[in-house]
């Protein structure tokens, strides 16, 4: 190329200043840009011969006499590396870069300059004056890309002799992530490195020329009335190329990088083999070459005039015209990208078209808006609390009712960004198992991290804190405004209630104007306030209980919890056949509060002890006598806001109010209704904090939407309601629970005795979610209820009802699975006796019961845990290997007696009584029986338990008389048959 370096320059004049074809023409800047990068860039030779075998191979004469052997095998890509031949510029390509950047780039700077000095003079453009400068704009910008690596980024110099060890001494799979956390620059091949040379500043010279062009280009513009798009988009590319192009930039790395990471996903065989590995090895280096050149324009020093370009591109992003608009925010966001600190001026540029005024113009604000949402910007306004209060008040009053779509657009942003607002955490100290661990290691925790670096980050972390905890309270207060303000509609209040949302996650105190909108808001007309309201008022409430308990030592509720030692011979409870007895006494002692039984600690972790119990668990004390409160201590920053919240939910009418909005028809079909678990930790968090006076103040409106049977909805409010109190009421003294049962155990008496098959479905979520992970010994009333108030009657003729008691029964059998069975069984259900139930529903009932009553039946019998460990990883909790488990003689007798009994039936089973007679109806509970063991608890049964039956189930696979017994007769032995 250098020998005809002068018939080039001849050309390329030609081609830019005689041709006036357009595609011509841009031949001519694309040749122009491709010369210069030839010439002073660095990167593989002959790539895309993509030869699939190594060099020394290649020139072997005898390799091409029979090449064909070599078909089909691939050799390793580090070979191909080796192999790769790099272009690195020489004296000579340097010296001829230099003058033709001279003659073919700087003259058209200072031609382009006498062009906008005529052009300030003038209002109107002639079109040949827009044809000459947007061809003069294009030609710059393809000769600043050409010498893109010819001087490294100001500010950043760095040493390169020849070609770089990047390829030698590979630092990053790839060169993606990891490049990026250097904290220095890396060699990376600039033609001209030293600044003191004149082909050095020569070109700096030129570049600088440039900015100042494209600054003054960028400036009449902004004043003219912007109505020529091409040449306003050429003026952005070429201010986006000076400010950040320097080899690469943003959008051309993640090019380069997709079409690596095509290769690897097209081509690879593994990490060190690839079909072609050629291409492999080129795309590789290519990648790791760029990533280089990107980190090092990362350290570029911006100055004057960095800022005044990214300020008129700024000023672009607003643009009356779309595809303005459009090019200058991607020219944005790819300089944010290399040279961050730029971000810090556009922000209040930004929000200064977003606020709610008469003469906003609606494109510009569209403009506004997608500037913001720039990932640099947008990270900056979530992150930086000296940007985020005003970023939040200002998207919050945004309203402009007279703007639908640009309306639209503020509001999904404004949500956008509210989701991940994140406050800064301060600095802990350095934990000692930490320590310990770097010095197990051999190495020294000082050396790593050193003491002055730590207390510098930690004064830094300490102002930025102290700064966001102030911001925090202005921004709250300001939102509480908004939402009170008769003028804000109730999408942007929905907005500013989203912010506060993210506020109450952070860690810091809580704000009583926090407390008191939640509170407020739990009886807003709008349900998505209401539901917003309950789930953060939830969250509130759990956090003044916790930092309560934390900072508050004598605290009551503090001095009921224990840690017991399980390996003390005096813990009897602590053998499982014990604490099976300690319930069943509980349950059956004649005293209203379970006698002795439960003068025993009170374990709520219902996994402990099915296997071992740990050598220490968490307890608790029984409940203490009198009505003193669990929360007699409130943390002294979480007093206001306690006192905010205790205003309101004592307030006259307030759960009158709840009561009927926490009760509205749903939004849902009637069918499709569900529970609302919100709701419930509401009121578990506000009845655990204000205990029983609270409970005086809010159950006459609650009793009587219980009492309400026939309406579904009054049902679900009062399940969610009850459901709550009773996991609330987990640390109440023992004279408070007294009164809470005497209120509650009547209303549930008259509601379990009258369930309808819409509202039973709440009763059994809700139950599900008060007894979780408690010990049963905290609900003996209810249980009693349950168990021994509501015998199931076999012989009723009101199936609903019944199946509906052993619903309720499995949930407790579900909930604390073998502590409770011997209780359960004790009570004599009377199961065997429907058998051959005339109702499919109590049959499938009955049969379930059966099973999880079998199941729970059977006991671990490992010798030893490391055994059960072993068993457990190696096969899962339903694993195949059922050596270890062992059925209960009770519970071989309950499959035994079922067999028989329906041999005996089929004995005397008549064909024309088809469907209709005990042995049809009790083939299908034994089959549910065994269909259900190996649906809900597969773990659990021994195969040999069930193999009594199996003969009878074999024979029913061809029972003609009923297909439905021969379908579920074929199911069982498939699920027989994978288990074996």
């Amino acid at each position: 190329m250098l020998k005809h370096k002068d018939l080039i320059v001849k050309t390329v004049n030609l081609l830019l200043d005689n041709c006036l074809s357009r595609h011509v023409y841009s031949l001519g800047c694309t040749m122009l840009g491709e010369i210069l990068s030839s010439l002073l860039d660095i990167y593989p030779e002959n790539s895309d011969h993509c030869r699939s075998v190594p060099k020394r191979s290649w020139d072997d004469p005898e390799f091409h006499k029979d090449h064909f052997r070599h078909w089909g095998k691939h050799i390793p890509v580090a070979e191909a590396l080796d192999a790769l031949e790099w272009h690195v510029p020489s004296a000579e390509d340097k010296e001829a870069a230099l003058g033709l950047a001279r003659v073919l780039v700087a003259s058209r700077v200072s031609q382009l300059n006498r062009i906008l000095d005529g052009l300030f003079e003038k209002r109107e453009h002639s079109n040949t004056e827009r044809v000459q400068l947007h061809r003069l704009l294009s030609v710059i910008t393809y000769g600043l890309r050409g010498i893109s690596t010819a001087i490294p980024p100001p500010e950043v110099q760095i040493e390169s002799e020849g070609l770089p060890e990047f390829i030698a001494t590979v630092d990053s799979s790839g060169g993606t992530p990891s490049l990026f956390k250097l904290d220095g620059q890396v060699p990376a091949g600039y033609a001209f490195t030293d600044p003191n040379s004149e082909a050095y500043k020569e070109i700096e010279a030129i570049r600088e020329s440039i900015g100042q062009v494209a600054l003054r280009a960028m400036e009449h513009m902004a004043k003219s009335n912007e109505d020529d798009v091409a040449i306003i988009k050429s003026m952005i590319i070429l201010s986006e190329t000076y400010l950040c192009f320097y080899g690469t930039d943003r959008n051309t790395y993640d090019s380069n990088k997709r079409i690596y990471q095509s290769g690897i996903e097209n081509f690879a065989i593994d990490y060190s083999t690839c079909v072609i590995p050629r291409f492999y090895a080129v795309r590789y280096a290519t990648a790791i070459h760029d990533a280089r050149l990107l980190r090092n324009s990362n350290f570029l020093k911006p100055h004057k005039m960095h800022y005044d370009l990214s300020s008129k591109i700024g000023h672009f992003c607003l643009s009356q015209y779309s595809e303005v608009r459009s090019y200058a925010i991607n020219a944005l966001r790819n300089v944010l990208y290399t040279i961050p600190e730029l971000k810090y001026p556009l922000v209040p540029l930004f929000l200064k078209e977003l606020k709610d005024e008469g003469s906003s113009d609606p494109e510009r604000m569209t403009g506004a808006v997608n500037a913001l949402n720039v990932g640099p910007i947008s990270s900056l306004c979530r992150s930086n609390w000296e940007y985020l209060s005003e970023v939040a008040l200002v998207l919050c009053r945004a309203q402009h009712e007279d703007k639908p779509a640009v309306k639209k657009l503020i509001r999904e942003f404004a949500l956008w960004l509210a989701v991940f607002v994140t406050p800064p955490l301060p600095i802990s100290e350095l934990q000692s198992h930490t320590i310990g661990l770097v010095e197990e290691l051999g190495n020294d925790v000082d050396a790593i991290v050193p003491a002055e670096s730590v207390e510098a980050d930690r004064v830094k972390r300490v102002r930025r804190v102290d700064t966001a905890m102030a911001e925090k309270r202005k921004l709250v207060g300001s939102l509480v405004d908004i939402i009170h303000d008769a003028g804000t509609t109730w999408r942007f209040a929905a907005i500013a209630g989203s912010y506060l949302n993210q506020l109450n996650a952070v860690h810091s105190p809580i704000e009583p104007e926090m407390a008191d909108i939640f509170a407020d808001y739990l009886t807003s007309d709008l349900m998505l306030f209401r539901e917003n309201a309950a789930m953060n008022l939830t969250r509130l409430l759990s956090k003044i209980r916790k930092r309560s308990k934390n900072n508050c030592p004598d605290i009551a509720i503090n001095k009921r919890r224990v840690m017991l030692d399980t390996s003390a011979q005096k813990n009897p409870m602590f053998r499982k056949q014990e604490y099976m007895d300690l319930c069943e006494r509980a349950l059956a002692s004649s005293s209203a509060s379970g006698g002795a039984a439960v003068e025993e600690p009170f374990i709520d972790n219902p996994a402990w002890g099915w296997f071992a119990w740990p050598r220490e668990v968490k307890a608790y004390a029984p409940p203490l006598s009198g009505e003193a409160p669990a929360y007699d201590c409130i943390d002294d920053e979480c007093q206001d806001a306690y006192n905010a919240v205790k205003r309101i939910v004592f307030a006259d009418g307030k759960w009158e109010r709840i009561a009927k909005l926490f009760s509205l028809e749903s939004s849902r079909l009637p069918e499709n209704d569900s529970i609302g678990l919100n709701r419930m930790f509401l009121y578990t968090e506000l009845f655990a904090l204000f205990d029983l006076p609270l409970l005086e103040t809010a159950w006459a409106p609650f009793e009587r939407l219980a009492r309400d049977l026939e309406n579904q909805f009054s049902q679900r409010g009062a399940a969610e309601f009850i459901s709550g109190l009773l996991r609330g009421s987990k640390h109440w003294s023992e004279g408070s629970l007294q009164k809470m049962w005497a209120k509650v155990i009547p209303v549930l008496k008259v509601v379990l005795a009258n369930l309808r098959p819409d509202s039973k479905h709440y009763w059994d979520r809700g139950l599900q979610y008060a007894f979780a992970r408690r010990d049963p010994r905290r609900f003996l009333p209810l249980l009693r209820l349950i168990i021994y108030g509501r015998p199931f009657d076999p012989h009723a003729e009101t199936p609903f009802v019944e199946a509906a008691k052993l619903d309720m029964l499995r949930t407790v059998l579900s909930t604390w699975d073998w502590r409770i069975v011997s209780a359960v069984i004790s009570s004599k259900p009377r199961l065997f006796e429907a058998l051959a139930h005339p109702y499919e529903q109590v049959r499938v009932t009955v049969g379930r019961m059966m099973s999880t009553l079998a199941a729970l039946e059977f006991s671990v019998t490992y010798p030893r845990v490391d055994l059960a460990i072993e068993d457990l990883a190696r096969y899962g909790s339903t694993g195949c290997d059922y050596s270890f488990w062992d059925g209960t003689p009770r519970t071989h007798a309950l499959v035994a007696r079922m067999d028989t009994q329906i041999r005996t039936w089929k004995a005397g089973h008549v064909p024309s009584n088809e469907g209709a007679s005990d042995f049809s109806r009790g083939s299908k509970t034994l089959l549910d029986f065994m269909m259900s063991t190996f649906i809900y608890t597969p773990r659990r049964l021994a195969v040999k338990s069930l193999s009594l039956a199996l003969p009878l189930v074999a024979s029913l696979q061809e029972w003609h008389d009923d297909a439905e017994i021969a379908t579920m007769a074929k199911t069982i032995f498939q699920f027989y048959a994978q288990l074996l």
